[in-house]
């Protein structure tokens, strides 16, 4: 299993954080082979057993894992200490319409799902505090990022200023083809949209980073990753695919003061 990390993130050995690819499951056919999606239908569940390596794999005590079932919106869920569910495994849970989770709490695992939407994970090393959005054009439409770092600023005093913000691989604008009906939600960021065949290229991981930028995380604390998920075949994409296709997971997870100083 093949888990892409990033730079950025390198300074801080008290967060495990990343985003799964393709490669390394045992799911076959479309969703060849490290399908992480749980609820979709992939043959003799598949999915499940992908994620049950994945979280087996990870350097970190876990008590409780929590997932998203996603709706393209700005809501969000707190992991905090209440005891978890236990939908497939012990200790998961799954928040329905739900596009955002933070948690403050060592040893809680976040995932949310992608295809081709932008997956934006931001930490507030002031806190200890962690957060991952789901953003695709109509999440991105809603700001849902903004929502992120305002629900940190709410539940755990997080400071823009100090927050670290990682925008990972999603459809990028050299694929990502939109109609006027997409385009017009984002006449505000023209830099971001390229003019292509009567329609337009959208650039939306850029977006998102404009995005946190205007909520006051410093430009130079936002990683953007150039991976294209259409274009590289070490992802799923659902257009590339025509809908038909596995989905990647982003991660992230604190670790406890002793498993840092270990």
């Amino acid at each position: 299993m093949s888990n892409l990390e990033f730079k950025s993130l390198d300074k801080f050995p008290e967060l495990v954080a990343g985003m799964t690819t393709r490669h390394g499951g045992v799911s076959t056919g479309i969703f060849e082979s490290n399908n992480m999606g749980i609820f979709a239908s992939d043959p003799d569940d598949k999915a499940i057993v992908n994620m049950r390596a994945f979280i087996k794999a990870l350097p970190v005590r876990l008590w409780k894992i929590a997932a998203t079932r996603q709706v393209h919106g700005t809501h969000y869920a707190v992991l905090g200490t209440e005891p978890p569910e236990s939908i497939f495994e012990p200790g998961f849970s799954v928040f329905p319409e739900t596009d955002i989770l933070m948690t403050n709490q060592p040893g809680v695992l976040l995932i949310t799902f992608y295809g081709d939407c932008v997956p934006i994970l931001v930490y507030d090393p002031e806190h200890h505090a962690v957060g991952l959005c789901h953003s695709g054009w109509k999440g991105t439409s809603l700001r849902a990022a903004a929502a992120l770092v305002e629900g940190m600023t709410k539940e755990y005093g997080s400071r823009p200023a100090a927050l670290h913000a990682v925008v990972m691989p999603a459809a990028g604008v050299c694929c990502y083809e939109v109609g006027f009906d997409v385009s017009s939600l984002f006449q505000a960021y023209s830099e971001q949209l390229v003019p292509f065949g009567g329609k337009h290229k959208i650039d939306l991981k850029g977006i998102n980073a404009e995005i946190l930028k205007s909520c006051g995380v410093p430009e130079e604390a936002i990683e953007i990753s150039p991976l294209c998920t259409m274009c590289d075949d070490r992802f799923f994409s659902n257009r590339r695919d025509g809908g038909h296709t596995g989905r990647m997971a982003a991660f992230a997870c604190l670790k406890s003061v002793g498993e840092v100083r270990a």
